[in-house]
């Protein structure tokens, strides 16, 4: 599988919010992300800024 870390940017300040995410997309003003064992976590008002696949992470942002 191709599990991702997600990082949250929030008031410059970045942090790790879940491990092995497997799905992440924008949906309705918020992002979702669903974890490889079924975790999902919704972040309002956020948006995906960055996918690096080589170091298997996804940032996401909120203003």
């Amino acid at each position: 599988m191709c599990e991702s870390r997600l990082y949250l940017l929030e008031k410059g300040e970045k942090k790790k919010v879940m491990d092995e995410a497997i799905l992440v997309k924008e949906e309705d003003g918020k992002v979702v992300a669903v974890a490889v064992l079924g975790e999902r976590r919704e972040f309002e008002g956020a948006r995906i800024v960055e996918i690096d696949m080589d170091r298997h992470s996804i940032t996401i942002a909120r203003d």
